[in-house]
C-alpha cells in the first residue's frame, strides 16, 4: 500500500469518532455492519432476520450472518456486541424473518454513511465512504488484528488474496529479520523423526526470489519464464516442475543426479485453488501425483497455481524432503508472480503484433445484468470502458439509449451484480452511466484470459461482446472456457484483423508498462467518466469517491500517469519530425 493510500485509511479511533456522529439506532447499525463486518451497502440493505444463526464452539456462542446468494453467499462473523444491537434493533422494530431489516436501497445506504461523515467535526471524517468502512474492516484485521489473510478474504467477500494486497502495512526492516531469524533457528533444530533440515533456508529463499524477479524482468516468453522459475526453484529444493492446468508436466528442472531423484504422496497445497471447483481441484492434484508416483521417494510436495486474477496458467510443483510454512508461503507468492508475469508478456505480444483474432460472442443470459435490463425496457446499451477498482469491482461507462435512466437507475437496488450506479451526462444521442459491478462478468473473463475488449453492445435482451487475442493464444481453449463459463453465451464470429499503427502502439505499451495499476485505472476512469471535457462529465470528488480513494490521492494518481503519457507522445512526435527531416 502506498504511502498516500495508508494515510487515508481510518483508525480505530476515528471509526469510533464517526460512530458518535450517527443519530438513530439505524444510523449506527449501518455503520457498524460495514466498518466492523465488512458488508458492502448493496449486502446491507438485504439483510433479513432468517440470515442469522448461531453456532457452539469452544464452549460460546457465536452469531454468522449469511449474505449473497448461491456461489457468491458467504458466512460473515458478527463481534457479540454487533450481534446484540442487531438483534434488538429486529426485535425492536418487529421485523418479520423474510424482511428486509433497513428497506432501502444500496445507494440510499451509501447516502447515509455520506450524511454521517458529514455531521463530524474532524474535516478528515467528512469524506468518508461506504468503501473507506470496508478498507478499514480489511486494515484493521490483517494488520491490528493479524487474522490470517485467507479468513479475511472468505469473511469479506473478496475474490482473491491478490485483492487484499493493498491493505497490507509493509513490515519493517526488523521485521523482516525477526522473521527470517526465527525460521532458521526452527530449521536448525532437529524434526520429530531425528533428522536435521537444512540451515538456511530463509536466506536461500530470499536470494532465490532476489534472482528470479530478475529473470522474469528479462524473459520475453512463457517457455522462458517458466524455465527460469524451475531453474531457481531446483537450487533451493529437491525438485521443481510446471504442469498445464490439468496436471500434465511441461517445464522440468531438477539439480540433482537423475538417479537420485525419488516419491511420497505428501500433498502440500501452498496456495489455494480459488479458481477451481473443489472436485476439479481433487481431479488435479490426483494428476500430479499419477505423473511423478515412483520417482521421488521421502519428499513433500507443494502444488499452487501460476495464477493472475481469476485466470490459471498453470501448475508450479515443488518437492523436498520437509517443508515448512515459510516454503508454502513463499512458493505460492512465486506462483502469483509468475502468472502475473505470463500475463504480462500475453498482452505485449498483443499490444506488439501486426495482427489478431477478434471473437465476437453472444449472449442471452439474463443473470446479467445490461441483458436482463435491455429485455425489460427495451433499450440499447453501449460499453465506452471498463476500469478496475477496489474489492475487485469494476467501474463500467455505458451509453444508454431509449428508456428513462431513472427506471435504469432504480434496477440497481434489486440487482445482484451491480452495486452502484450514477448518471455522468444526459444528451440527446444517449445518457453516460457510471455502473460499479461486482460480479465476474464476460468482459472481466476475456480480459483475464488475454484478450482486449474491443466493444459490447447489449440490445433487447441480446447482448455482442467483440474482443482481440493474440495469434499465439489458444482460441479453442478460451472458446471453450468462456462458453462453459457464461451458460448462454455463443461464439458467433471469428475473423483475423490488422492492429493499430506503431505510434498507437507505443502510447498503449507506455499504458502498460510505465503506469502503475493505480495510474492506469485513474487515467482511463477519469477519460470515460468525462473529466476532461469542458464543462466536466464528472469533478475530482464524484471520481475519487467511486474508486473508493481519497481527492488528494486521485489527483496524485491523475498527474503522475499523464506526465508519463505525455512524454511518451511528445518524444514519439519529436523522433518523427527528426527522422523526416533526416530523410528529407
Amino acid at each position: 500500500m502506498s504511502r498516500t493510500a495508508r494515510s487515508t485509511v481510518l483508525t480505530p479511533e476515528a471509526f469510533e469518532r464517526l460512530k458518535r456522529a450517527t443519530e438513530t439506532y439505524r444510523e449506527d447499525l449501518v455503520v457498524t455492519l460495514m466498518g466492523d463486518a465488512g458488508l458492502r451497502p448493496s449486502e446491507v440493505a438485504c439483510v433479513r432476520p432468517e440470515d442469522l444463526s448461531t453456532r457452539d464452539h469452544g464452549g460460546d456462542s457465536h452469531t454468522l450472518l449469511t449474505v449473497g446468494t448461491g456461489r457468491e453467499s458467504r458466512d460473515v462473523y458478527l463481534r457479540p456486541a454487533v450481534a446484540h444491537d442487531l438483534r434488538k434493533f429486529i426485535s425492536v422494530n418487529d421485523i418479520g424473518e423474510d424482511d428486509p431489516v433497513f428497506d432501502v436501497s444500496a445507494r440510499r445506504i451509501q447516502m447515509l454513511v455520506t450524511d454521517v461523515a458529514s455531521r463530524t467535526d474532524d474535516a478528515s471524517l467528512q469524506a468518508v465512504s461506504s468503501r473507506n468502512l470496508r478498507q478499514y474492516f480489511a486494515h484493521r484485521l490483517l494488520n491490528r488484528e493479524r487474522i490470517h489473510p485467507q479468513i479475511v478474504r472468505a469473511v469479506g467477500g473478496w475474490k482473491s488474496l491478490e485483492s487484499l494486497d493493498s491493505y497490507f502495512e509493509p513490515p519493517s526492516e526488523e521485521a523482516i529479520i525477526d522473521a527470517f531469524t526465527a525460521t532458521t533457528a526452527r530449521q536448525r533444530q532437529p524434526d520429530r523423526r531425528g533428522a536435521a533440515p537444512p540451515s538456511g533456508r530463509g536466506e536461500t529463499l530470499l536470494e532465490c526470489m532476489q534472482t528470479l524477479g530478475t529473470e522474469l524482468t528479462a524473459a520475453t516468453t512463457r517457455t522462458e519464464v517458466e524455465r527460469a522459475t524451475c531453474e531457481a526453484l531446483a537450487g533451493v529444493y529437491h525438485t521443481a516442475w510446471v504442469c498445464d492446468e490439468q496436471g500434465i508436466p511441461r517445464t522440468y528442472a531438477n539439480h540433482r543426479e537423475e538417479g537420485d531423484v525419488d516419491l511420497h504422496e505428501v500433498v502440500d497445497e501452498a496456495g489455494g485453488f480459488d479458481s477451481f471447483e473443489q472436485e476439479e481441484a481433487a481431479v488435479v492434484l490426483r494428476n500430479v501425483m499419477t505423473h511423478v508416483s515412483g520417482r521421488l521417494t521421502g519428499c513433500a510436495l507443494i502444488v499452487t497455481p501460476l495464477k493472475s486474477s481469476d485466470r490459471v496458467h498453470g501448475l508450479l510443483c515443488v518437492a523436498h524432503q520437509t517443508v515448512e510454512a515459510v516454503d508454502r508461503e513463499c512458493v505460492a507468492d512465486i506462483g502469483r508472480r509468475v502468472g502475473e508475469t505470463i500475463t504480462s508478456l500475453e498482452r505485449k505480444r498483443l499490444l506488439l503484433a501486426d495482427t489478431g483474432v477478434e471473437l465476437t460472442f453472444r449472449s442471452t443470459d439474463t443473470e446479467d445484468f445490461l441483458v436482463a435490463t435491455s429485455h425489460d425496457l427495451g433499450c440499447r446499451f453501449d460499453l465506452e470502458g471498463a476500469v478496475p477498482v477496489e474489492d475487485d469491482d469494476l467501474l463500467y461507462f455505458v451509453t444508454v439509449r431509449d428508456a428513462d435512466v431513472r427506471a435504469v437507475l432504480d434496477r440497481i437496488s434489486s440487482a445482484s451484480g451491480v452495486t452502484e450506479g450514477r448518471l455522468i451526462g444526459d444528451h440527446s444521442s444517449g445518457a453516460l452511466l457510471e455502473l460499479v459491478v461486482r460480479d465476474q462478468t464476460f468482459i472481466s473473463a476475456l480480459v483475464d484470459r488475454g484478450g482486449t475488449a474491443q466493444q459490447l453492445t447489449v440490445e433487447d435482451g441480446v447482448a455482442e461482446i467483440a474482443g482481440v487475442f493474440s495469434r499465439r493464444v489458444d482460441i479453442r481453449s478460451v472458446v471453450e472456457t468462456l462458453t462453459a463459463e457464461f451458460p448462454g453465451s455463443e461464439l458467433v464470429a471469428k475473423r483475423e484483423i490488422e492492429l493499430p499503427t506503431q505510434t498507437t502502439v507505443g502510447v498503449r505499451q507506455v499504458m502498460e508498462d510505465n503506469l502503475t495499476e493505480k495510474q492506469r485505472s485513474v487515467l482511463r476512469a477519469a477519460y470515460f467518466a468525462g473529466y476532461f471535457e469542458w464543462p466536466r462529465g464528472s469533478t475530482a470528488e464524484e471520481l475519487a469517491a467511486s474508486m473508493g480513494v481519497s481527492s488528494p490521492t486521485l489527483h496524485n494518481h491523475l498527474r503522475k500517469a499523464q506526465q508519463k503519457v505525455l512524454t511518451a507522445v511528445i518524444e514519439d512526435a519529436d523522433t518523427t519530425v527528426r527522422d523526416g527531416a533526416g530523410n528529407s
